[in-house]
């Protein structure tokens, strides 16, 4: 399982330097390329009892990429602000785009990555295998797109704040938070076993409101989304607190 797993990555490897050197469309499709060898090279080898996966350490790697990519989309936010100035338009904008992304942040940790991580110290051999493999390596390929594809939109949001966002702007804010958040809840159940009915359904009302809401400034929009992260982050706050509570040690 190795041995495939590392001939597959070190083409993606190949690809992924080869299309950062040509640049333009064949950088996109050698990008392609990588992303699919990658995915490709996780289905056939993932099956294997070959791996000594730690769990711990396979969901603090994965939680790293996911503040990575949340602060790319704080750095998207700061650089809106430093682009048109600190205008009275552009600022109330800025700083609802950070709460939302650290909003997504509180949807992401307190609960879901705990309990993919205590589900997969369950199992062991082939099984923890494939259910990290499932969860982490391609499961959380449309959580980390969603926040790429969530960032063009606040980008342009940055971009003309007191302009109602195009129907591409809309889109992509909603799509690329419904990406995380739906990807998350198909991670923790894929692990877990147990979809979240009530961040499913948040989602997909907070990703409606989102891209039906025309003809109104990109403030409206983004409380829209505020309203919907936050609303999923306080009730996985509050289940945090409870599961807290009862490993806490009995005095």
């Amino acid at each position: 399982g190795v041995t495939r797993f590392a001939i597959l990555s070190v083409g993606g490897l190949v690809c992924a330097v080869v299309g950062a050197i040509l640049g333009g469309s064949a950088q996109l499709a050698l990008w392609g390329i990588t992303i699919l060898l990658d995915l490709t090279a996780a289905l056939v080898a993932g099956d294997s009892d070959s791996w000594a996966l730690h769990a711990e350490h396979f969901a603090e790697r994965h939680g790293l990429i996911v503040i990575i990519a949340l602060g790319e989309s704080l750095i998207v936010a700061a650089g809106g602000v430093v682009g048109t100035g600190l205008s009275g338009e552009v600022l109330p904008v800025a700083v609802l785009a950070v709460l939302v992304s650290c909003g997504a942040w509180w949807t992401y940790f307190p609960i879901a990555k705990p309990r993919m991580e205590e589900a997969s110290e369950a199992v062991t051999g082939a099984r923890r295998s494939m259910m990290m493999r499932d969860a982490y390596s391609i499961g959380h390929v449309p959580l980390l797109a969603g926040v790429i594809v969530y960032a063009v939109g606040l980008e342009e949001a940055l971009a003309h704040p007191a302009t109602p966002l195009p129907t591409e702007g809309r889109l992509s804010i909603a799509v690329g938070l419904f990406l995380f958040l739906a990807g998350t809840s198909i991670a923790v159940w894929r692990t877990t076993g147990h979809m979240s009915a009530f961040r499913t359904v948040v989602a997909a009302t907070m990703a409606a409101g989102i891209f039906f809401a025309e003809g109104v400034a990109p403030l409206a929009t983004l409380g829209i989304a505020f309203v919907g992260v936050a609303l999923i982050a306080a009730v996985d706050e509050t289940r945090a607190q409870r599961l807290r509570a009862e490993l806490a040690p009995t005095p």
